[in-house]
């Protein structure tokens, strides 16, 4: 099985290559082709912060931080911090972590 993707389907096939020795061992993955995702979050960031898509970084933020504790978050303001953990409290719930 191989995975591609490319934007947030990009970012998809990443999380589930990464994921699946403790999600789905069975499944017999021999690569993954992922493209077009940001390479550079803070400047990402930046571009999206006062628009929609802001939600969007949010959650990949989010997603890290659940998978990463001691990712830092200093670029957070408290109320960044507060929606950072509004939006991984769902995650830390989730059965197959």
């Amino acid at each position: 099985m191989a995975f591609a993707g490319y934007s947030l389907g990009g970012h998809a096939s990443a999380a589930a290559v990464e994921r699946h020795p403790g999600y789905a061992p069975e499944l017999n993955v021999v690569g993954a082709a992922l493209g077009g995702g940001p390479s550079d979050l803070q400047v990402t960031t930046r571009r999206v912060e006062h628009g929609p898509l802001f939600a969007c970084v949010l959650f990949a933020m989010a997603a890290l931080k659940a998978s990463y504790p001691e990712l830092p978050t200093d670029g957070f303001n408290e109320r960044g911090l507060a929606a950072l953990a509004e939006a991984i409290a769902p995650t830390l719930d989730w059965p197959h972590r």
